[in-house]
């Protein structure tokens, strides 16, 4: 049985200082991914990290729950944790705010996040990571539900879907994760606090090898699945995304197609990579004066201390002095 993990997952939209898709991809792709697996904190945090590319041109009559009313996503991202710790170490190590925090996930206002855990519900024995679609459902609580019937319902609608991707038979990966009261008082007692998590209780996930599976699935099940989502989620509050997945690091043993070695700056201190980088985010800031002693305002004090001294001179056993 599959261990069941902490996951922060993580929403954007084009706009801001990433104005196009294209700005949104590369900061993204390239370079968050990039600094993923060249920084300790990720690394020693995350147990496997991937990124779906979301394209929000498919159209809601082929969705089981509608796209966001308001803002284009185009990226969901989801780290895996062993741990709640694991999450908050990952923001708050230093080297998170020195690399990783300074480039763009899209419009800020766009952003949102999401605590959990959880695990996969299905996954047929063809199924392989990287999924070619995945539909992402950032599920709302219903209007007057509490998280606690809304979770039980999920568990309902869950075996459900289980059951028609088990009769659909093809090579697809069911994952559900939760944030129940527990994670809800520890974000609101710790540093994720001021997070936009906005309140989704649950996560949904249905991972295809082929966009033509998931969406004859979505066609054969229609009805039947939308009935089910009415009778627990808030349509208002809920939204899916449809994108492709890519795997930037996983370490665990749950998908062999892309469980992946350590970085080698972690295992080989002769590696290019180690030496490289050892103090890489500190040369940077020594030109800008920010390191202690290198300021202007030190240089400046030092000189005028040697000025007070006045100019050395050779005393009588010819030694400098002054």
């Amino acid at each position: 049985m599959s261990p069941e993990w902490f996951k922060f997952y993580l929403i954007g939209a084009a706009g801001g200082n990433t104005p196009t898709a294209e700005d949104v991809f590369y900061n993204y792709a390239c370079i968050h991914s990039s600094l993923m697996l060249a920084t300790r904190a990720p690394i020693e945090n995350f147990v496997r990290y991937s990124q779906n590319y979301v394209n929000p041109e498919v159209p809601d009559q082929a969705r089981l729950i509608p796209k966001h009313s308001d803002i284009r996503y185009r990226l969901l991202s989801d780290h895996w944790c062993n741990t709640w710790r694991n999450v908050e170490l990952s923001i708050e190590d230093e080297t998170h705010e020195q690399r990783m925090g300074r480039h763009h996930f899209g419009d800020p206002d766009s952003i949102r996040c999401f605590f959990g855990r959880g695990g996969p519900v299905y996954r047929s024995p063809t199924f392989q990571h990287p999924a070619d679609l995945t539909i992402g459902h950032w599920l709302g609580l219903g209007e007057g539900t509490s998280r606690s019937e809304a979770i039980a319902k999920l568990g309902r609608h869950k075996a459900l879907v289980a059951s028609r991707l088990a009769q659909f038979d093809k090579p697809v990966k069911y994952t559900v994760d939760v944030c129940d009261d527990e994670i809800v008082d520890q974000i609101e007692r710790g540093i994720f606090k001021a997070f936009p998590w906005q309140g989704y209780f649950a996560v949904e996930l249905l991972q295809f090898t082929s966009h033509k599976d998931g969406f004859k699935f979505t066609e054969l099940y229609m009805d039947e699945l939308k009935a089910s989502y009415a009778s627990f989620i808030n349509p208002t509050t809920s939204h899916s995304m449809y994108g492709t997945e890519r795997v930037v690091l996983d370490f665990t043993d749950e998908n062999p197609s892309t469980k992946m070695p350590l970085p080698v700056f972690f295992t080989d201190k002769n590696s290019c990579e180690y030496k490289a980088q050892k103090d890489d985010w500190e040369r940077p800031l020594r030109s800008f004066g920010l390191l202690e002693g290198t300021k202007w305002s030190d240089y400046q004090a030092d000189t005028e201390r040697e000025e007070k001294k006045g100019p050395k001179a050779l005393d009588p056993n010819g030694e400098w002095s002054g």
